[in-house]
């Protein structure tokens, strides 16, 4: 979600598809409704244009979930999924796709095999060592093109790499001031 943000705030345009079919959750962080979305358009039940939701970041659409299919990987693996993200690609600078996690269900690797490039999110102190190095292995095995790792939910009071007197230090560069 942050990277997506981050996109649409220097001027790109984004789409951001919620591809967990099992536990959506995009539609909740930007305070959207989960009706109509991805599961509906595979399904062949609603058109592109029905499923794109503006949100409320300036060049930001979101694509959510909707209603939970009783197919999730049979959906995604479809020639429609396929079809969705090339004509996706056409109106939009970046199309990103929040799947659910790698070592959960299949899902993830059906999804990282139609993409140009995937993005590993692991947890501080929740992922371990091992379960990144399957993931990995599960996506390579898949031959999904991995661009790298990222780091989610540091606890910022707790890096070690800076003193106390440096996080003292951003807080008051990043807060307002009087001047």
């Amino acid at each position: 979600v942050n990277t997506a943000v981050a996109f649409a705030q220097m001027d790109r345009r984004v789409i951001l598809i919620d591809g967990d079919l099992r536990k959506p959750r995009l539609h909740k962080i930007f305070d959207n409704t989960n009706r109509i979305g991805l599961s509906n358009y595979l399904a062949g039940k609603s058109s592109i244009d029905e499923i794109i939701h503006p949100t409320k970041i300036t060049k930001l659409d979101l694509i959510p979930c909707g209603l939970h299919p009783p197919n999730p990987a049979e959906l995604l693996e479809s020639r429609r999924f396929i079809d969705l993200i090339r004509l996706l690609k056409e109106d939009y600078d970046f199309v990103l796709v929040d799947s659910p996690p790698t070592l959960a269900v299949v899902d993830a690797s059906v999804v990282s095999t139609r993409m140009d490039g995937v993005v590993v999110v692991i947890r501080a102190n929740k992922t371990t060592k091992k379960s990144l190095l399957y993931a990995v292995e599960t996506l390579r095995k898949a031959k999904a093109p991995i661009l790298g790792v990222v780091l989610n939910e540091v606890p910022f009071s707790h890096n070690g790499y800076y003193s106390p007197d440096y996080h003292g230090y951003l807080k008051g560069y990043y807060s307002s001031s009087k001047q």
